[in-house]
């Protein structure tokens, strides 16, 4: 028993000493575009036949081309000017000799382009797809081509264009595309169907004119007399306010035209109209029109324009100064840019020829955005058997599953919410207080993701995701607000006071789209952006695993001095605590020597984490690689790698000097860097030569050798030596699935994974 444990012990300790020299992280080299905060270094992809990377310039609107032939001196040496194709790129991907670039339009409510070179940047075809194509990637087997298009608003929300995603069927051959072998897809199936757990949010049609402060006059309503010499004006009795009109005084017949300001109801799921009207005495007329095309510049005359009467939509007074309400009447058919809606007055002098009419309080009144456009899809991970392709949509907090065999949306889920309340789910919530906080707080993290990987393990596919956050914050409308800025409900928050003080919770940023449950006005629950950390998630988007407040509690550890700053900023302790933290923003996944490792890019902080996730269900880290230094300002040129925003493995049989790299694009230092991952794999010739190799590693079957085996054995992790190995290969298929660990005679050592 005593000789079991031992191995055991020792077994373990090499696993762990293997895993952690794996993941010795060198920075090699890096390309520096002298760009500061300009988004100069964006996504990159990787060319292995040429040993090129390609890299997206948001700058300068290039996809630039870099060599790496030698991975301590990278040197642009070509680029692409994507304005020839759009306003710029987003996204670049490169597969077995061809680039496909996302191409945003000029318009941001236009269709954005797929646009395809091969890999002497001879163009080859550009293909539409949806709007604002965010992020494009191959499948593995190179059949199809994908775009995430992302459709977001624009800042004065006039419109909020579908969000899509769409796939391109390249199993002809990349020269031979064409437009009809584009499917776009959009969410219009789940408009009418989805769990109210994904956010479905933004500015609904909400306008209310009760004339309380028009200052004497209808200046916030359009006012057109077309004939006579009176038209609608403002009145008020026993500090009422409202529009008034009758043609008592009129020099004769009498037409005038009150018109709500121009509404724009795109994206909208429903809205509805309503007033109050009073009426008294007899005669004229009162008509109620409805127009998509009223346009005062234009229309001189409103009738000029196209109108659609809907009157017999609504309830009027009987007269005697009847107050009454209108009801309220759907706008289904009309939620579009551009709906005005007029109330139209006929009379003329004398008894019985016209009616005194007042209108009051003309409100729209709106439930929620159209789901299939609020939906914005931002990053696509593909399943390893390219079976599937794994969406999400970051704002929403959800994901999205396409079946790529019929090219059809199969699912939609909500990724839920992390209670910070609770556990180790803990976080530093202010940018004022004087020292680090980490600590349990009651407030809901909503994870939106923005990088995912999908990954395999024993035959299952799990989902990696990379917890950013993110808000909509434009100028018509912003969800964010600050707790201390809240009323808080006093039954929920019996503490709201202390909580809602600067140094504790009051400065942290939360959506104002959630929490007041029961509707009267207060918060009951808070919910912030992000997971401020990783997930890993099974395929139906089952919640595995979560970092945690393993990403706070390790830069704590390391850079007490600089913990959560900014990544513009060098001078910024905690600045970032109050809102997003560290911002996990890029993942990269690689199966290195049988081990499954996560690398995820911290966009303010910098840096990478590295975790082992062999075990999906219990991943460990292993280290935290920082390349930035603080002594320096942030826009100095020698102030390293900030901003990661996409990261890219290369591997040992792939890279330029046979060791396994990292490809890393950095947003705000505008620099392309190479890092060197250390370990077995990373040795030079001659220590390779004398090591222990293992091809295919993992394998479900026959294992060859670099060097004959003597005496070799092979223990499992409970330390029992299952199978006696000689020569330069061994068959593990009546072996269970595991990790194993073989010893020569020599005393070599390698871990296989079965």
């Amino acid at each position: 028993m005593k000789r079991t444990i031992t191995i055991t012990l020792c077994l373990l300790s090499s696993l762990m000493i293997q895993a952690q020299n794996l993941i010795d992280l060198s920075h090699l080299a890096s390309y520096k575009s002298g760009a500061f905060d300009e988004g100069a270094m964006e996504i990159v992809a990787y060319n292995p036949t040429a040993q090129v990377l390609y890299a997206v310039n948001g700058y300068t609107d290039h996809v630039d081309v870099f060599d790496i032939s030698n991975p301590n001196n990278i040197s642009k040496t070509d680029s692409i000017d994507i304005t020839v194709y759009g306003d710029g790129a987003n996204s670049v991907a490169y597969k077995s000799g061809y680039l496909a670039i996302a191409v945003e339009a000029n318009g941001f409510d236009q269709n954005g382009h797929i646009v395809f070179f091969d890999s002497t940047l001879t163009f080859i075809a550009s293909l539409e797809v949806g709007v604002l194509p965010d992020m494009v990637t191959f499948s593995a087997d190179g059949m199809y081509v994908l775009s995430a298009n992302e459709g977001e608003p624009d800042d004065d929300y006039t419109a909020d264009p579908m969000g899509s995603v769409s796939i391109i069927d390249i199993s002809g051959g990349v020269q031979n595309v064409s437009q009809g072998n584009v499917t776009t897809l959009d969410f219009t199936q789940f408009d009418a169907n989805y769990d109210p757990a994904i956010r479905n949010f933004g500015p609904v049609a909400d306008y209310l004119e009760d004339l309380e402060n028009t200052a004497d006059s209808l200046d916030n309503l359009i006012i057109v007399t077309t004939a006579g010499n009176i038209g609608w004006y403002y009145d008020d009795y026993s500090g009422n306010h409202y529009a008034e009109m009758n043609a008592f005084s009129a020099s004769g017949p009498t037409t005038t035209w009150m018109i709500t300001p121009a509404m724009n109801f795109t994206g909208q799921d429903s809205v509805y109209f309503s007033f109050e009207n009073t009426r008294n005495f007899n005669g004229g007329s009162l008509e109620v029109l409805i127009s998509t095309d009223f346009d005062p510049l234009t229309h001189t005359d409103p009738a000029n324009a196209n109108w659609d009467t809907i009157t017999g939509h609504f309830a009027f007074s009987s007269g005697g100064y009847a107050d009454t309400n209108s009801g309220r009447f759907s706008l289904e058919n009309y939620l579009t840019p551009n709906v005005s809606i007029a109330f139209v007055y006929e009379g003329a002098p004398g008894a019985g020829n016209s009616s005194v009419w007042q209108i009051d309080d003309l409100m729209f009144e709106g439930t929620m955005p159209r789901l299939s456009q609020n939906l914005e899809p931002e990053y696509i991970a593909l399943a390893p058997d390219n079976s599937k392709a794994f969406v999400v949509c970051q704002e929403n907090n959800a994901m999205a599953v396409i079946d790529l065999a019929s090219k059809s949306i199969t699912s939609l889920k909500p990724l839920g919410f992390k209670d910070y309340s609770t556990g180790n789910n803990k976080m530093d919530a202010s940018n004022r207080a004087s020292s680090i906080d980490i600590r349990n707080w009651p407030v809901f993290g909503m994870y939106q993701p923005d990088a995912i990987k999908a990954f395999e393990v024993n035959g299952t596919t799990y989902i990696a995701t990379a917890n950013e956050g993110d808000s909509r914050d434009y100028d018509f409308y912003s969800e964010e607000e600050r707790v201390k800025d809240l009323t808080l409900d006093a039954t929920a928050f019996p503490n709201a006071a202390n909580l809602q003080m600067e140094d504790s919770l009051g400065r942290l940023n939360i959506t104002t789209s959630l929490g007041d449950t029961d509707g009267d006005g207060d918060y009951d629950e808070l919910y912030s952006y992000g997971g401020r950390g990783f997930s890993i998630w099974d395929e139906n988007m089952n919640l595995i695993w979560d970092s945690e407040d393993q990403f706070a509690q390790t830069l704590f550890s390391l850079y007490p001095n600089e913990f959560n700053s900014n990544n513009d900023d060098n001078s910024s302790l905690k600045s970032r605590s109050d809102d997003k933290a560290s911002e996990p923003e890029a993942i990269e996944i690689a199966v290195i020597n049988g081990f499954t490792i996560a690398f995820v890019g911290l966009e303010r902080m910098g840096g990478i984490m590295v975790y082992d996730i062999t075990d999906p269900s219990n991943p460990s880290f292993i280290s935290y690689f920082l390349h930035r230094d603080f002594s320096v300002s942030a826009d100095d040129i020698n102030a390293g790698d900030l901003g990661p925003e996409d990261i890219k493995f290369i591997p040992a049989a792939q890279s330029p000097n046979g060791e396994n790299l990292l490809a890393i694009a950095n947003e705000v230092s505008g620099t392309l860097s190479l890092y060197s991952i250390g370990g077995t794999i990373g040795l030079n010739e001659e220590e390779r030569a004398l090591s222990l190799q293992a091809y295919p590693n993992p394998s479900n079957g026959l294992v060859q050798f670099s060097q004959e085996i003597e005496g070799g054995k092979l223990y499992n992790l409970n330390g029992q030596m299952v199978m006696n190995i000689e020569g330069n290969k061994a068959d593990l298929s009546a072996l269970p699935s595991g990790i194993y660990q073989l010893v020569s005679a020599q005393g070599k050592l390698q871990i296989l994974k079965k």
